[in-house]
């Protein structure tokens, strides 16, 4: 397994973990760590392609029951990709994790997505819309709002 394949599993798991076991705060926090860990401080490009995911210049193909989820996942609630700058705080990495745990139907919009991501201060980052359309795979997708991180002490997984 590749890095960015690896990178891409560790989301998922803490991605699923949230939205599927709510009751279980010490496998969420674990798993958390080690996504967190296993980003090594670098920045994350991560876009929906229709062959997987395209992170930074890596191409991490269908394949893996995870990766496969976490692409279904994200597309069912509109998010098209995500870029995470090096040195992004924790409490803002969590915020943005959680945002994408959820339900598919709990946004109505891009727009309620992107509203709780900033009322959450989980930003420094940038979302990025589904694409729907006949572009190439490998296309970069544009940018479509861009929040600003605030600093939030670490609270509980839930």
């Amino acid at each position: 397994m590749t890095d960015s394949a690896a990178t891409l599993s560790a989301l998922a798991n803490v991605v699923f973990l949230l939205r599927d076991k709510t009751d279980a705060q010490e496998e969420q926090r674990a798993a958390f760590r080690a996504f967190a860990q296993g980003l090594g401080g670098r920045d994350l490009s991560v876009t929906l392609t229709e062959r997987g995911f395209l992170v930074g210049a890596d191409e991490v193909p269908f394949g893996s029951v995870a990766i496969d989820a976490l692409h279904g996942q994200l597309a069912a609630i509109g998010v098209g990709g995500f870029r995470l700058p090096a040195g992004l705080m924790m409490p803002a990495l969590l915020s943005l994790v959680r945002a994408v745990s959820v339900p598919p139907g709990t946004y109505g919009s891009f727009d309620h997505l992107m509203a709780r991501l900033d009322a959450a201060g989980s930003g420094r980052f940038k979302s990025l819309r589904s694409i729907r359309s006949s572009r190439s795979s490998r296309d970069p997708i544009p940018t479509q709002r861009t929040t600003r991180a605030r600093s939030k002490s670490w609270g509980p997984m839930h």
